[in-house]
């Protein structure tokens, strides 16, 4: 009978496993809710076992609870033992009995020894084996039969002879069973648990990689594509349909070196991973750069199975890097003509001195000699060179020359003529200039210098475009604008304009070519053939001019260049007096001032002959003194910049403050410590480039002595 009653309190007992396991999986025994429940399931089922009990004497009752207790307070802890022992003491205090004192003692002994398990293996991490759950249960019912000893005395012998045995048995195995799977559902729920963490990880992983800033790529280990992430698709256009099953080739464009590829197959193949820059195609067709960290995946064996590659979209950074190298070619480039300009201006001076001498007694010669003759041919061929190297040395210091733009009033069509006649020795015969100048436009305020670079960067560009064979028009007209029209700058607001055409027959340009001609550094030219800098420097000369640009071309149709400039308002160009050569006559007193005799010699004999009264000097000082006591006597002073004592800028300066309206003419070849502002500053009306001949320094006296007040300074003689 005994046995049968403990039998059926053991399959009582096995149905806590059961049920906690359901709980454990719904809420885990680390959390205080699972806590709780576990502590009143298996205080209910400890109950349930008390109210089924084997009875050897009315109140004295024995039943699983100290099993169920015991393992409750082992697997889960004092919250969960604390809660079922409590529950077990209650009920069992209600049933009463002899027994009531062993009985409330075992629950407590049992519930004790559990939790001091639980704190010895939470101590040394060690798992629980069948083994250890029987000590276990034998412990904890050796305890039990020794706590009978609280029973009434008649009752100790009999009850320990009665169930000594089947509970020092029975009841060890029964916690071995009973602990095995709660054992087996710890496990399970501790692998389910590892399992919906790994795939929590696993899926933010995913995210991760969906969702990355820099492109990924894996492929199997013959190059296959297996996964691309939408920054891939993103970046090369490229669907996940059109790439999965081939190979990353599909991107190449030919600009990545082979022998890089190989470097990385090498790499690869040898189990390191390979990092470097791809010059790449989209689907489109656009170019981009990346930079690639391409790796081995490699499995638990030591195999590679796979690559990953992970990509970078750098085309920013490469275009930031190539305008900074062309910035700094740019600055090399600049300070190289920096240092031209200096070597430039140590020579300029002597060179055009030596040069104006030529130039003026040539110059005086040719008027001397016999119309038709040898002599006159030689002497013009003798002038000819001497100005071709005028304008060499004009050029150098034009291009290293830096500063704000001088301008003053003046007519665009002798610039033309200039470039013009400059460009025509310089180009094929294959090339036809056409020139339609008109002879009534407005004059412009601009710097006759920058004019003539723009003028000249376009005829040449147009030259280049038509492969040195074609036909080059220039043009040059008044217009008058009543309703604003696009520039290159925005809109040309209606006006007065002197318009610059030139126009090519060459190749011409498509629509995405023509809307970046003006970015520096863009040019359609190869590599040592141009800097890119040629029509942005156009663009920049005609906007600080308040001017504007109209650009037309079409490819296979030419380009023609419309250049707006706004009209000098007011501005009127008087006629002078001039002899068959073009040379300002007059009849003022001019005071000349250069410490060459033979340029003094020179000017004499130039401006006496067309009726101006001429005093020379090569002394600054002597010339300050001559001033001081005959000012009265002087209607213009004309003198050089460079000279001992006194430079030209001095003399003017002090001579000012002598008589305050003497209209000076400084003439330099070269000098850093001339500008326009320094020189109105000191009082000086006009410069005028060395070297020049007659009819240059007879048509600057003229205009200085005509005008009442000059509309600014300017470079004069080109």
């Amino acid at each position: 009978m005994l046995i049968i009653e403990i039998i059926y309190n053991l399959a009582i007992l096995v149905t806590v496993s059961a049920v906690s396991a359901f709980i454990e999986a719904r809420w885990s025994k680390k959390t205080g809710i699972g806590k709780m429940l576990q502590g009143i399931t298996f205080g209910l089922i400890a109950i349930l076992a008390m109210l089924n009990p084997y009875e050897l004497s009315p109140g004295i009752i024995f039943d699983g609870r100290s099993i169920v207790l015991s393992l409750c307070a082992l697997f889960f802890g004092p919250v969960a033992g604390g809660i079922a022992g409590v529950m077990a003491i209650v009920v069992r205090m209600a049933i009463g009995g002899p027994g009531a004192v062993m009985g409330v003692s075992v629950i407590s002994s049992s519930t004790a020894i559990g939790l001091i398990f639980y704190a010895m293996r939470r101590r040394h991490k060690a798992g629980i084996t069948a083994l250890h759950l029987y000590v276990f249960g034998i412990l904890v019912h050796i305890v039990m039969l020794l706590l009978m000893m609280f029973l009434p005395k008649n009752f100790v012998w009999l009850t320990f002879k009665t169930i000594a045995i089947s509970v020092i048995t029975l009841y060890p195995l029964a916690t071995v069973i009973i602990g095995k799977i709660l054992i087996d559902e710890e496990n399970r729920g501790r692998l389910f648990n590892e399992v919906r963490e790994s795939e929590k990880k696993l899926k933010q992983l995913s995210q991760a990689v969906e969702q990355s800033p820099v492109s990924i790529v894996i492929t199997d280990t013959a190059g296959t594509i297996e996964y691309v992430n939408p920054k891939f698709i993103e970046i090369t256009e490229y669907s996940r349909d059109e790439v999965i099953g081939k190979n990353p080739r599909v991107l190449k464009s030919g600009h990545t070196p082979s022998h890089e590829y190989d470097r990385l197959w090498e790499m690869l193949m040898s189990g390191q991973e390979w990092n470097g820059e791809f010059h790449n195609r989209k689907k489109s067709g656009e170019l981009y750069w990346e930079f690639a960290r391409v790796s081995p995946i490699i499995n638990a064996n030591g195999e590679t199975t796979h690559f990953l590659a992970v990509k970078e979209d750098i085309t920013e950074r490469k275009m930031a890097q190539e305008n900074l190298r062309r910035i700094e070619e740019r600055l090399r480039q600049s300070e190289k003509m920096e240092a031209v300009g200096q070597l430039a201006g140590g020579i300029a001076h002597d060179f055009n001195n030596v040069l104006g001498g030529i130039i003026g007694f040539t110059d005086l010669s040719l008027g001397l000699a016999e119309k038709g003759s040898v002599l006159e041919a030689n002497l013009e061929k003798v002038l000819k060179a001497a100005d071709r190297a005028k304008h060499l040395v004009k050029q150098i210091l034009a291009f290293s020359r830096q500063g704000n733009p001088q301008k003053s009033t003046i007519g665009l069509r002798p610039i033309v003529e200039e470039v013009l006649d400059m460009l025509r020795p310089s180009i094929p015969s294959s090339v036809i200039i056409e020139a339609d100048l008109s002879a009534d436009t407005k004059p412009v305020l601009a710097d006759a210098t920058q004019i003539h670079q723009a003028l000249l960067n376009l005829a040449t560009n147009s030259v280049q475009a038509m492969n040195r064979k074609g036909t080059l028009r220039v043009g040059l007209h008044s217009a008058s604008l009543e309703t604003p029209c696009q520039g290159q700058s925005g809109e040309i607001m209606p006006g007065e304009y002197t318009v610059l055409v030139v126009a090519d027959t060459g190749c011409g340009m498509d629509a995405g070519t023509l809307s970046r001609v003006f970015e520096p550094f863009f040019t359609t030219k190869a590599v040592g053939e141009g800097t890119g800098m040629g029509l942005s420097v156009v663009l920049g000369i005609v906007q600080s001019h308040g001017g504007d640009i109209q650009m037309e071309s079409a490819v296979g149709q030419g380009t023609t260049i419309r250049i707006y400039l706004p009209a000098a308002e007011n501005a009127e160009i008087r006629e002078a007096a001039t002899d068959a050569r073009g040379r300002s006559l007059g009849t003022e007193r001019v005071l000349y001032v250069d410490d060459e005799e033979m340029l003094v010699d020179m000017a004499d004999h130039m401006l006496a002959p067309l009726g101006y009264s001429f005093t020379g000097m090569t002394s600054s000082l002597e010339a300050l003194e001559y001033i001081r006591h005959n000012s009265d006597a002087i209607d213009i002073v004309v003198t050089d910049q460079t000279m001992p004592s006194l430079s030209g800028l001095e003399l003017a300066a002090e001579a000012v403050k002598i008589r305050q309206d003497l209209p000076i003419i400084l003439c330099t070849g070269f000098s850093s410590e001339v500008n326009a502002e320094r020189a109105a500053a000191n009082g000086i009306s006009r410069l005028l480039l060395k070297p020049y001949g007659a009819r240059e320094i007879s048509n600057a006296i003229r205009e200085v002595v005509d005008s009442d007040k000059p509309d600014a300074l300017v470079y004069r003689g080109h």
